[in-house]
């Protein structure tokens, strides 16, 4: 009989340190999540490019489309240029992107370099009426220069793609906080 109470408290024990872990890791169990307003369904459509990086715009874009979904939010256009006004839209500029080094090896050489973009988000509601205006959302990542001029080029797209997925994140999350 003592045996058995035992066991109980210590299941109980274990049942309770297992649930304020999870609760102290963030943890949560995971349902459709829903952008500002409520909104559960959306376009998404292109950025608008008005910086000289002719690949931002769709990696950009599809980024944070990728976070949308992942949170469980249904895209029902992708990349759609118009869309239907009755239902849910997120559009885009990237503003800048811009280079600067942040260390050389000589006068004239670089030795790494630091990428920066800035976005402006726009999250519709039905019928068009504006929900959120993000304006300045910025980001940077740092890469490395090499003598070889293709292998600098892959890793400032690198540099991009990482920046781009952090961009993402920080829109979703600004998007879905309450307001």
């Amino acid at each position: 009989m003592k045996n058995s109470g035992v066991k109980r408290v210590t299941v109980c024990a274990a049942g309770l340190l297992l649930l304020l872990f999870f609760i102290s890791c963030g943890y949560k169990f995971s349902g459709k999540e829903k952008v500002a307003g409520g909104i559960s369904e959306l376009n998404v459509f292109m950025f608008k490019n008005f910086t000289i990086e002719n690949q931002v715009a769709p990696i950009i874009t599809n980024d944070l489309i990728n976070e949308l979904s992942r949170a469980g939010i249904t895209i029902l256009n992708r990349f759609g240029e118009s869309g239907d006004k009755s239902v849910p839209a997120i559009s885009g500029t990237i503003k800048f992107i811009s280079t600067e080094t942040i260390s050389r090896i000589n006068i004239s050489s670089s030795n790494e370099r630091r990428i920066m973009a800035s976005v402006d988000v726009k999250l519709t509601g039905a019928g068009g009426k504006t929900l959120r205006l993000l304006e300045n959302i910025s980001e940077q990542e740092d890469y490395k220069i090499y003598a070889d001029k293709r292998h600098s080029e892959n890793t400032r797209n690198n540099a991009i793609k990482i920046l781009s997925k952090r961009l993402a994140e920080k829109i979703y999350l600004m998007l879905t906080e309450d307001f």
